[in-house]
């Protein structure tokens, strides 16, 4: 228990130690004594253990609240990693649902010649006009029948002599 009178310059609070169990009694017979000595006066006092069950509790709030934040961060990366790995898979999936539908030199379906994009060589900032000139990035090859299949191995080949390679290879 800590009592606390501010008036005193020297020392403006007393720490008294008491038996467990017997705080009621400690705070009468102090209450007692203090009106002998200071009638006009209001004792203040409160329980340093209260004390630090107040800090507990800050820290403990504090605690949480990064647990909370790290699970909702957590939780955003995993949905963001799920839209990667969708976006991936259903990327991947139309290569090759363009090879089983033999589509692929269909213009709607377009998967060579030249790609196009931003001129990244041209301007001196990102807000240049001469940046977003429509420019050929790169050249794939152009699409042939023969990439519907992919070509046997020679050592396939080799092994078993029914074998035939696919047409164009």
């Amino acid at each position: 228990m800590i009592i606390y009178r501010s008036p005193v310059e020297q020392l403006s609070g007393v720490y008294i130690k008491y038996k467990p169990g017997k705080a009621q009694e400690a705070l009468k017979a102090i209450n007692a004594s203090y009106k002998l000595v200071e009638p006009d006066m209001t004792l203040k006092y409160w329980f340093q253990d209260e004390t630090f069950d107040n800090v507990y509790k800050t820290e403990s709030i504090a605690s949480n609240l990064v647990l909370a934040f790290s699970l909702v961060s957590i939780l955003i990366a995993i949905i963001g990693i799920l839209g990667l790995a969708t976006f991936n898979t259903l990327r991947k999936n139309r290569y090759f649902d363009v090879r089983r539908w033999k589509v692929a030199n269909q213009p709607e379906y377009h998967q060579g010649g030249a790609f196009h994009g931003m001129n990244i060589d041209e301007g001196n900032e990102v807000s240049s006009p001469e940046f977003h000139q429509r420019s050929v990035v790169y050249t794939r090859a152009v699409w042939e029948h023969k990439n519907y299949w992919y070509p046997i191995p020679q050592s396939e080949i080799d092994r078993n002599k029914q074998l035939v390679q696919n047409p164009g290879y």
